[in-house]
C-alpha cells in the first residue's frame, strides 16, 4: 500500500479534495469516544455549552439543518468576522476560495456566499459542521442563542421514551455542569426530592439511603440533600432518574439564567420567573414520607420522618 501525503496549504486544488472527502463521509450519528475539546474557552458556562452542543448534535437530537435554520448564513458570516483563519477555511471548502481571496470578503459577502453555496447544493450543513468544532461555535456565536438551540427543541426533551442516546446526552450534560462548578450534586438531589427518588432508585440504592438515614437518626442528625449526594454517586443517580426529569427539573431551571447571561451567578434557578424557558412542569413530590423500615426504634423512626419531610419541603419549594 502506498501512502501519498498532500500538503494542503500549498495547492489550490486541495479545497476540492476536501469537499469530496467531506461529501463522501457517511451520514451517521457520530458516537464520540473522547470528550469534546474545550481548549481556549475561558468561562465554565462556555465549556459546559460546548459539551452540551456536541452531545445534542452527535446523538442526532439536533441536526446540521436545524443548526443552519437557527443560525442563518448571515449570522455565521458575522460570527466569523473576527476570525480570518476560520473564514478562510469555510469559504475555501464551500466556495473554493483561496486564503487571500477569502480574507478580502466582507461580513455581508461571506454570508451571501454561504447562502448561495447552500442554495446551489455546493455545500451542505453537514459539511459546515464538520469544519468547525463545538468550541469554535461557542467562541464565535452568541452563547445565549446556542443555549436556546440546545434546549428549545421539544421533541427530544419530551419524547415519550427515555432512550439510551437521550440518557447518554443528559448524563454528559449533568457531569459537565458539576465538573465546571455550575451546580453541585446536592443541587440535583434537592431539585428532584426524596419522594420521586423513592420511585426511581433501584432497591439496592434505596436500601442504602434508608441505612444512612437510620444511622444519622441514631446520632440525632437530619437527612438533607448533601447527605443524599454523599450516599449516592452522581452517575448512579443519572442512570436511575429519567433523563427528561433531569433536564426539566435540574439542568434547565438551575442553569438557564447563567447560560443566557454568563454574568449572572445564581445559586438556584427557582426564582427565574419569566426568564425561564417553558418546559414540562415537574410533578409535585408527595408530602407523605415513606414508612420507616420495620424494626426501627421510635427515635430513629421519628428522625427518619423528619429528615424526609424536610427534604420534601425543600424540593416542593423549588418546584413552586
Amino acid at each position: 500500500m502506498r501512502i501519498v501525503l498532500v500538503d494542503l496549504t500549498s495547492c489550490h486544488s486541495h479545497w476540492k479534495l476536501v469537499r469530496r472527502m467531506l461529501a463522501r463521509r457517511p451520514k451517521r450519528r457520530h458516537q464520540r469516544v473522547a470528550p469534546v475539546s474545550v481548549t481556549g474557552l475561558q468561562s465554565a458556562e462556555d465549556r459546559f455549552l460546548a459539551v452540551a452542543l456536541d452531545r445534542v448534535l452527535a446523538e442526532g437530537f439536533r441536526s446540521p439543518h436545524d443548526f443552519v435554520r437557527h443560525f442563518s448564513p448571515a449570522k455565521i458570516g458575522r460570527a466569523l468576522a473576527t476570525s480570518p483563519k476560520l473564514r478562510s477555511v469555510v469559504l475555501g471548502v464551500v466556495a473554493g476560495y483561496t486564503e487571500a481571496k477569502a480574507e478580502r470578503q466582507t461580513v455581508e459577502q461571506t454570508g451571501a456566499i454561504l447562502d448561495e453555496a447552500f442554495a446551489e447544493g455546493d455545500a451542505t450543513p453537514e459539511m459546515l459542521l464538520q469544519l468547525l468544532t463545538p468550541a469554535d461555535w461557542v467562541r464565535h456565536l452568541d452563547p445565549a442563542a446556542l443555549w436556546h438551540f440546545v434546549v428549545e427543541h421539544r421533541d427530544w426533551r419530551r419524547q415519550p421514551r427515555d432512550t439510551v442516546p437521550k440518557r447518554r446526552t443528559v448524563s454528559a450534560m449533568l457531569g459537565a455542569a458539576v465538573q465546571e462548578g455550575l451546580l453541585s450534586p446536592a443541587d440535583t438531589f434537592s431539585r428532584i426530592g426524596p419522594a420521586r427518588l423513592a420511585l426511581w432508585l433501584p432497591p439496592a440504592l434505596l436500601a442504602k439511603l434508608i441505612e444512612v438515614a437510620l444511622e444519622r437518626g441514631t446520632r440525632g442528625q437530619t437527612v438533607d440533600a448533601d447527605t443524599l449526594a454523599r450516599a449516592i454517586p452522581l452517575p448512579a443517580l443519572a442512570r436511575a432518574v429519567p433523563p427528561s426529569e433531569l433536564l426539566d427539573s435540574v439542568l434547565i431551571p438551575l442553569l438557564h439564567a447563567r447560560m443566557v447571561d454568563p454574568r449572572a451567578r445564581r445559586e438556584s434557578g427557582a426564582d427565574l420567573g419569566l426568564d425561564q424557558p417553558p418546559h414540562r412542569r415537574p410533578v409535585r413530590p408527595s408530602t407523605r414520607p415513606p414508612s420507616p423500615p420495620s424494626g426501627a426504634h421510635h427515635a430513629s423512626s421519628a428522625e427518619w420522618r423528619r429528615g424526609w419531610e424536610a427534604s420534601s419541603t425543600e424540593a416542593s419549594t423549588a418546584v413552586d
